[in-house]
């Protein structure tokens, strides 16, 4: 994804003081149209500068007294500018008191109102870290806040003296704030959350939640026709040329192709090319290809009918068409399931099973070049794979449906191992891919039991070790396909396909009232969803 940036735009707030340059107080009576010109200007300025969406504009709302309608004329202001800013591609961010604007966002935080992404909150004279007493726990949990918590002070460096401040980071990409890495369906572009999946008619069918635009917020459109799509799409957004959405899928001769569309682009006309033909160059790909972004580059992963493993990649090189490449990683002709790539510490890796039950696992870094190892034998399918800190971590299905959790951190020999699921106990059998993510320091799995239902399972390093909890998300029954997840704010969201071709989609968060604080829609499609 693109890396998060900081820029901070002229200073607000609720009070006129002369020494503020004309314009900064928020006027109540046009404080959302304000708010809304601020993120034009700031995004402006900000690509100016060269950050790309994706980044994280932080609005600087000095501190007010909280309270009438100087607390209304800031809640509109934001709302102006978040809404806006996420329109242009760019997160949002807010600078401000623990005690003014920032109290007044933890009071609208879990509803309907488009709070910022992130937060940078002044409380001087507090701990050096991210907690604060004005801010619930799980609150901007996913590493999207930055502590102030020393003001201006005098410090020396090679015999210079500076008066700075002091603050403290746990800020990722605000593109998406899931960290998983996990191949997705899902992504977040703004503040839209998107989804992708295959029709049962071989279209590539699109869904997209808008907020604040009234009525449901859905839309739906197609981005390839019928019978040009096998297996289910992949999806990221990179930054370069305005935010880009971007789906690389596999069609039925085998051929990798993909589909893009840019902020500035006409409405529902997504461009198109082709990254591997089968016919030229020998390699029939099958099943749904995975990939990720790193840096400037474009990756995708796949198998082919042989059962090797193929890369491309791509990255721009100064020409119109940028610089398309291609290599294999494993051309050992028995990967038997689709592939999970993800970028971990700098390195890239590559999770499948093969056709012995291994866990392969192959990794490139500049450093170490390509290799390859084997991380567990007696499981299937497509694993689900994140990293905690610098250890990452593997969750797989096995033959009986159990829930197998292996993980690996730096200095290890060996690979760590525990079951998360015992079906022969829990009478929970699984089946199909499972999903999962790092919730702040939560680890969460999901996955779709023979029955259909919606499990979960999570653990904290305040539990048992080795003792996740479990919980039914949905018991009804409905799924069909294999779930997807993502993180968005303190949100935690699942999708998944029913034997009707619907999208259903349940979502999480602290507070939510709704039975085990578990929400529940079904996305209109565009056409009936596949569910391989």
């Amino acid at each position: 994804m693109p890396p998060a940036g900081i820029f901070s735009r002229s200073t607000w707030d609720c009070k006129h003081l002369a020494h503020r340059p004309v314009g900064s107080k928020i006027d109540p009576g046009s404080a959302l149209s304000q708010g809304q010109s601020a993120a034009q200007d700031a995004v402006a300025q900000a690509q100016s500068l060269g950050l790309s969406a994706g980044s994280v504009i932080y609005d600087d709302m000095e501190a007010y007294g909280r309270g009438g309608s100087c607390t209304q004329a800031v809640l509109d202001f934001m709302n102006g500018y978040t809404t806006q800013i996420h329109t242009l591609g760019y997160g949002s961010g807010l600078y401000s008191s623990s005690a003014s604007g920032i109290a007044d966002m933890v009071s609208v935080y879990g509803g309907s109102y488009p709070t910022p992404d992130h937060i940078y909150f002044a409380h001087w004279g507090t701990a050096a870290n991210t907690d604060d007493s004005f801010i619930p726990a799980g609150d901007w949990a996913n590493h999207q806040r930055i502590h102030q918590y020393q003001g201006g002070h005098n410090e020396s460096y090679g015999g210079v003296t500076i008066n700075i401040d002091s603050d403290v980071l746990d800020v990722a990409d605000a593109t998406n704030n899931s960290t998983s890495s996990t191949a997705s369906q899902f992504y977040v572009n703004g503040g839209e959350q998107h989804y992708m999946g295959r029709g049962t008619n071989g279209s590539l069918s699109h869904l997209w939640w808008t907020p604040n635009t009234g009525g449901t917020g859905l839309s739906a459109d197609s981005w390839a026709p019928a019978n040009t799509v096998a297996g289910q799409p992949v999806t990221y957004v990179t930054g370069s040329a305005g935010a880009q959405q971007h789906a690389f899928t596999i069609d039925s001769k085998g051929n990798l192709q993909h589909y893009w569309w840019s902020v500035g682009d006409a409405p529902h006309t997504p461009e198109h090319d082709t990254w591997n033909t089968a016919a030229t160059t020998g390699i029939t790909l099958v099943g749904t290809p995975t990939g990720f972004v790193n840096g400037d580059e474009q990756h995708v992963f796949a198998r082919d009918t042989n059962g090797n493993l193929q890369h491309w990649y791509w990255y721009p090189d100064g020409s119109s068409a940028g610089s398309m490449n291609h290599d294999t990683w494993d051309s050992s002709g028995d990967a038997a399931s689709d592939p999970v790539a993800v970028v971990m510490g700098g390195a890239q890796h590559v999770f499948f099973t093969t056709s012995g039950g291994d866990l392969r696992h192959w990794s490139w870094s500049p450093s170490a070049g390509l290799t390859q190892e084997s991380w567990a034998t007696g499981v299937t399918g497509k694993p689900a794979v994140y990293s905690v800190g610098d250890q990452q971590h593997v969750f797989i299905t096995d033959s009986a449906g159990n829930l197998q959790h292996y993980w690996w951190s730096p200095g290890d020999t060996t690979k760590e191992h525990d079951t998360w699921n015992d079906a022969a106990s829990t009478g929970i059998t699984l089946t199909g891919t499972l999903t999962g993510f790092l919730y702040g320091t939560e680890q969460d799995v999901f996955g779709r039991d023979t029955q259909g239902r919606l499990q979960h399972w999570s653990w904290s390093p305040s539990d048992t070790p080795h003792s996740p909890s479990q919980n039914t998300w949905d018991s009804t029954g409905i799924l069909a396909g294999s779930p997807t997840s993502a993180i968005v704010g303190n949100q935690q969201h699942i999708f998944a396909a029913d034997a009707q071709g619907h999208l259903q989609h349940w979502f999480w968060f602290p507070g939510n009232t709704a039975p085990n604080g578990v929400s529940h829609d079904t996305w209109p499609t565009a056409t009936t969803l596949s569910t391989p």
